[in-house]
């Protein structure tokens, strides 16, 4: 029972590629971004010990990341929104490039 003090540990590659591989339905740059967000705000540290990282770090961290997805989801749903309600109304399309 070595890792029971925490002498195994997952380097950040392990854990991009295992979380990378949870949300393989979304594209990897994608996921690879949010990571690198969240590590820069040090939530997700370079190392772990492989027991932390199954019993209490990886599920909060999958909760992040699937924040950072519903929040880009809203946000891209309400540009489509403001897309459609300026082409329905005939305003000037290049205020919709600029937009």
């Amino acid at each position: 029972m070595l890792d029971y003090y925490g002498s195994i540990e997952k380097t950040c590659e392990e854990i991009d590629s295992e979380l990378i591989s949870y949300f393989k339905d979304y594209q990897q740059s994608y996921i690879q971004s949010i990571i690198s967000k969240l590590r820069n705000d040090n939530t997700i540290q370079n190392t772990y010990s492989a027991s932390g990282w199954l019993v209490f770090f990886k599920r909060e961290i999958i909760s992040h990341i699937q924040e950072y997805i519903q929040n880009d989801t809203v946000i891209a749903q309400k540009k489509l929104l403001l897309l459609r309600y300026l082409t329905d109304n005939d305003i000037e399309t290049d205020i919709i490039r600029d937009i």
